[in-house]
């Protein structure tokens, strides 16, 4: 039952890219590409902070260590 699902989800996967093209297809069609922008600098953010966050720890653990 279990191998069968994984299988399943598995061929599923396959068509998992062609669906979120045709929906962001959906969505700069009624929004325009004003949406490409957004969603383009939403990822730019996302990558900027976890950079930061990167940075951030790695400086603390460096700190918490050298003081050891």
């Amino acid at each position: 039952f279990y191998d069968g699902f994984l299988a399943i989800i598995g061929w599923m996967m396959y068509f998992l890219p062609f669906g979120l093209l045709c929906l962001f297809a959906d969505e700069i069609a009624k929004v325009g590409f004003e949406i490409v922008w957004a969603t383009a600098k939403l990822i730019i953010f996302i990558y900027i902070a976890c950079i930061f966050s990167l940075i951030a720890y790695s400086l603390m653990m460096w700190f918490k260590c050298v003081k050891k």
